[in-house]
């Protein structure tokens, strides 16, 4: 499947991606925090320019594990399932906030600068499904991508200073 120029309606990826940024500001709190289920918002979108996704249909069930949507500022990907019988959902998506206005032709994920990932778990009927953000699974992220950084040895030019490349890459992300 690809569609152009539309809308994923029921939530605005950009806006609670924003939101979510906050709350991993402070990483340590986020330790013993259960995972947050929010119901669709009727007056929610996520426009997009680009989405596409592989299904394989088995005895009325549609999986994808390659899920990809490029909207400005936000890139998704994602795998589950849809239960087109039983008119249910269960999809996991990685939504990340990136530096880039460009929606369809613009840069991927890995590309892009991202600041934040937050997995997000969309479960239960088509027409209304919840959101779950998955707490443990943004944190544990952004420590490992913070690793990364600490790990990763310098490039010529670059200044061999950790502390700074950790701010680099998260770009106000922790204070």
């Amino acid at each position: 499947v690809r569609v152009t120029d539309g809308a994923l309606k029921g939530i605005d990826y950009a806006k609670r991606l924003r939101e979510w940024r906050t709350r991993l500001r402070d990483i340590r709190s986020l330790a013993g925090t259960p995972n947050e289920r929010q119901a669709d918002a009727a007056n929610e979108k996520t426009d997009f320019s680009e989405l596409s996704a592989t299904f394989q249909i088995a005895n009325g069930v549609a999986t994808s594990k390659d899920l990809a949507m490029k909207a400005p500022l936000v890139r998704l990907s994602g795998a589950g399932a849809i239960d087109i019988g039983n008119d249910r959902v269960d999809y996991t998506v990685e939504a990340s906030l990136v530096n880039t206005l460009t929606g369809q032709g613009g840069k991927e994920r890995t590309q892009a600068g991202v600041e934040v990932t937050v997995p997000v778990r969309v479960v239960g009927p088509l027409a209304q499904p919840q959101y779950e953000v998955l707490w443990a699974k943004a944190a544990g992220g952004a420590l490992k991508g913070a690793l990364d950084v600490l790990t990763k040895p310098p490039q010529p030019g670059e200044n061999p200073d950790p502390a700074k490349a950790l701010r680099d890459r998260f770009k106000g992300l922790f204070k």
